[in-house]
């Protein structure tokens, strides 16, 4: 059974979270020094704090098994981040899960845009994605790669806003 909890405080599910961080970096061989991973991994609530950021932890059968975050970009921006399933817990519908529960938190705290990045390797992702109602957007986002694509998806109607991206970094 599938229960996702929020890690808000220092404890099993914020250390669940930096243990898959880890993973998260091993499975997708990517340098996320570049982004401040290790302020990250030693202090996750700097980033994700509430009340407008959320690190998700979901258990399977009290496993941890998957992660998932918020995290606040402003002007009713946020960005979908790390999201990781532990490989013996995939294709249960997990990533799935903890997107829509991200999403949904997104809505909840007043959000009007999710957007996220993801490797283009990684079609299963891109593929979930789509299916939640983001679509690729152009960007000129700084990436360690060139394999990066850039997905986003309104919280209003759950139609995308193509320039939305695009607009606040100009």
């Amino acid at each position: 059974m599938l229960t996702i909890k929020e890690a808000s405080e220092e404890g099993e599910s914020l250390d669940a979270y930096r243990q898959m961080l880890r993973e998260h970096r091993e499975a997708t061989g990517v340098d996320f020094n570049i982004k401040g991973y290790e302020q990250e991994l030693f202090d996750p609530l700097a980033r994700f704090a509430k009340p407008m950021g959320v690190i998700a932890v979901a258990y399977w059968n009290n496993v941890p098994c998957a992660t998932g975050a918020l995290q606040d970009h402003g002007n009713g921006r946020c960005e979908l981040k790390r999201i990781y399933v532990r490989p013996k817990f995939r294709q249960r519908g997990i990533a799935r899960k903890v997107s829509e529960y991200l999403i949904s938190r997104a809505a909840e705290i007043g959000y009007r845009l999710v957007f996220l990045d993801t490797l283009r390797r990684l079609t299963a992702a891109i593929r979930l994605y789509q299916s939640l109602g983001f679509v690729e957007v152009d960007s000129r986002v700084d990436s360690p790669t060139r394999e990066v694509v850039v997905m986003e998806r309104s919280l209003n109607t759950g139609s995308p806003k193509r320039d939305s991206i695009m607009e606040q970094r100009c």
